[in-house]
């Protein structure tokens, strides 16, 4: 980080209990990795919304971990992530002041994963209906650019980042 000139970085944990069975890496690890680098990194926990445990996780990675916002991967935890069902999760969210990062775009990395789940178009009720979480579209959406531009225009609560995408550096004529 400090080569490259950055302060602090965001990292997350990866749960895909539901769908794959596995937790790559879990919210304590994320808690435990902040303890060695308070003042350089900031923890986002991953929830699984489909597990019928996910209002605890979510409450536990906020309470007990002090994470500061959670990360989804809707395709690869295979959600639609504009389901009503999942408005408590929200609420709990907005109740804590907690941003949602959630995956944009198709989840390549992660067989089986269901594209559509990514898709950038899912935010746009949802965030109709939570005006007051904060909503972050990772990766610009990728391929779905204009898509996400377009949520992100519409709704003053939802943002887009610019990480990087592998699909990106495959790209040899990009111009």
């Amino acid at each position: 980080m400090d080569k490259f000139g950055i302060d602090k970085s965001v990292i997350v944990s990866y749960n895909i209990k539901t769908a794959y069975g596995i937790t790559l890496v879990t919210n304590d690890d994320i808690a435990n990795l902040i303890k060695l680098h308070p003042n350089r990194l900031i923890g986002f926990a991953g929830i699984d919304p489909p597990a019928s445990d996910a209002m605890e996780q979510l409450e536990y990675a906020i309470s007990s971990l002090n994470l500061k916002g959670v990360k989804l991967v809707p395709p690869a935890q295979k959600f639609d992530i504009s389901d009503k069902k999942y408005n408590p999760l929200w609420r709990k969210m907005v109740d804590n002041n907690v941003p949602l990062w959630t995956h944009g775009g198709h989840q390549e990395s992660t067989g089986g994963a269901i594209a559509k789940y990514g898709h950038p178009l899912l935010i746009d009720e949802m965030a109709m209906r939570n005006e007051d979480l904060t909503i972050i579209i990772g990766h610009m959406g990728v391929p779905w650019f204009w898509d996400t531009f377009s949520v992100v225009v519409r709704h003053p609560n939802v943002y887009a980042d610019i990480s990087a995408h592998p699909d990106i550096s495959r790209i040899d004529n990009f111009y």
